[in-house]
């Protein structure tokens, strides 16, 4: 699904929330450009069977974004945990 809306320049969280890319600081762009290639590698990892590739990239995938949320929210680095 966000693979779908990242293509039509929105990112969606689950309360219809949504970022325009025009708009969007340069942090959060790249965030979610760095998310959205995770996302691409973990679909190429699930199509050839390759669970623990699959794992790890889908939650990069989600680090990133939540880091994309971070600076949307908190207008700042995340910190690093």
């Amino acid at each position: 699904m966000i693979i779908e809306v990242l293509d039509n320049g929105r990112l969606y969280n689950g309360w219809g929330f949504h970022l325009e890319w025009r708009t969007m600081r340069r942090e959060v762009r790249l965030w979610i450009e760095a998310a959205h290639e995770d996302l691409v590698d973990a679909s190429d990892a699930i199509q050839r069977g390759r669970w623990f590739r699959t794992a790890f990239f889908s939650q990069q995938a989600v680090e990133k974004v939540l880091k994309a949320m971070f600076f949307v929210v908190r207008r700042e680095e995340p910190p690093h945990i």
